[in-house]
């Protein structure tokens, strides 16, 4: 009732619901990630009530509009991802040559277990390798872990870090 924009960050249920109830004073904008464009939602979203729908790059924008027909051109925009470099730590330290960083394993497409397997190799040849990863974990975000096989997969990976010794490597 007290919102007068709607924020959606996945095409997911979520924005099928707001754009079925939302109320005409409000504004709802949906922004799109790659994981949606294999998802069975917003395909009846009810357009007449979503104001915009944001694609994060010039290839996810094209997919977006041949993935959702039922999104008019006029209604998707391009908002490209991006880093305040301002605000990003530049000092030097030694760590830095030692340090391998993910932003983001959700879902598994992007490639834990590639990340552990080149940290394995690296961590072989010198303990000072390790993996700083940023984001939520599968278990966090309710549509990953009722997912029986994304949630394999992380339990696999888990696996992966015990079994070769790279426990104190890893920070999530």
């Amino acid at each position: 009732e007290w919102a007068e924009y709607i924020w959606c960050e996945w095409l997911l249920k979520n924005a099928e619901w707001y754009a079925a109830n939302k109320k005409p004073y409000q504004r709802l904008v949906v922004r799109m990630h790659r994981m949606e464009l294999s998802r069975s939602h917003g395909e009846h979203m009810n357009m007449a009530n979503v104001d915009a729908v944001i694609a994060v790059s010039p290839l996810f924008f094209e997919r977006l509009l041949e993935r959702y027909p039922n999104i008019p051109r006029y209604k998707a925009r391009m908002i490209p991802n991006y880093v305040r470099f301002d605000e990003y730590k530049t000092e030097w330290h030694l760590d830095r040559l030692y340090t391998l960083g993910m932003i983001g394993i959700l879902p598994s497409r992007k490639g834990l277990r590639r990340a552990l397997e080149i940290l394995h190799t690296l961590h072989s040849t010198d303990q000072r390798f390790r993996l700083e990863v940023f984001g939520r974990r599968p278990e966090e975000l309710p549509w990953i872990a009722r997912d029986a096989q994304e949630m394999d997969y992380f339990r696999e990976c888990e696996q992966f870090i015990k079994e070769n010794g790279l426990t104190e490597a890893v920070n999530f």
